[in-house]
């Protein structure tokens, strides 16, 4: 039993020194909240708690990464010719670009435990400028995607089948491309929907840094925040080669 449930005339007091600040937006890290002892104990639970929702989003991410393996191992030709339409010089660009923003948001991490507010403000608008140019990058992308054609529920058009296969060949190989593009769409639009949480996140922590509400003692929620960024960057690393460089040894190539 913990020393303030053993003595309830020192919860009280606990209490009491609670309510005796003027409680902020930006209190939340400086003290810990009335149901934890210390500030350490609220650390573990949030570090916890982050974690455990990061599992669950490997979950969502890897029913994805299922779905993909079944088709792909079944319609094979198909997913190559068309994974062979998609421009891996920008995907291997927006996997730098994700990079340097996860560099960044350990910098701001290290300048919370340096005690360097303006550092912390400068890498985290450093990494929303870096997600900025990811999302800049894949509009490019999506943009060349529906003009030639790639886009199945907008515009379908995939010609590079017609110089490949005759006949029903065309019919199978049409489905099995389309199929692998609904699942890149889905995919990398699900990405870039957590790109956005985890910009809005970063927002968020930019603005309480701006107001000092991080130094070596209290960054919890700074780092969580990070935690949150390089799961992102994570899981673009994954989609880069699962999507762009299926055959690439032939696609350049080498396999002549």
């Amino acid at each position: 039993m913990t020393e303030i449930t053993a003595n309830p005339a020192a919860h009280t007091a606990h209490e009491e020194e609670h309510e005796s600040h003027v409680h902020t937006f930006f209190d939340k890290d400086q003290y810990p909240a009335m149901h934890f002892e210390d500030a350490g104990q609220q650390k573990e639970s949030a570090a916890l708690g982050m974690w455990a929702f990061l599992a669950t989003e490997v979950l969502l991410f890897a029913g994805l990464f299922v779905v993909y393996a079944i088709y792909r191992n079944a319609y094979h030709e198909g997913f190559m010719l068309a994974s062979h339409e998609l421009d891996v010089k920008l995907g291997t660009i927006n996997t730098f670009i994700l990079l340097f923003s996860s560099l960044c948001v350990v910098f701001a991490v290290h300048s919370a435990r340096t005690n360097n507010s303006k550092g912390i403000v400068f890498w985290l608008i450093a990494t929303m400028v870096f997600g900025m140019a990811f999302f800049i990058v894949k509009g490019f992308e999506w943009n060349h995607d529906y003009h030639i054609g790639l886009v199945p529920w907008m515009k379908w058009d995939p010609a590079f089948l017609a110089n490949v296969k005759m006949g029903d060949e065309v019919h199978d190989l049409n489905f099995q491309a389309r199929m692998f593009m609904i699942l890149y769409f889905v995919m990398t639009g699900t990405h870039a929907v957590h790109m956005i949480v985890g910009m809005i996140i970063l927002a968020v922590l930019a603005y309480k840094a701006k107001k000092g509400a991080y130094n070596s003692k209290r960054y919890t929620s700074l780092e969580n925040g990070g935690l949150y960024w390089h799961f992102v960057d994570i899981v673009w690393v994954f989609l880069v080669p699962t999507l762009y460089l299926i055959d690439l040894y032939n696609r350049t190539g080498g396999g002549h």
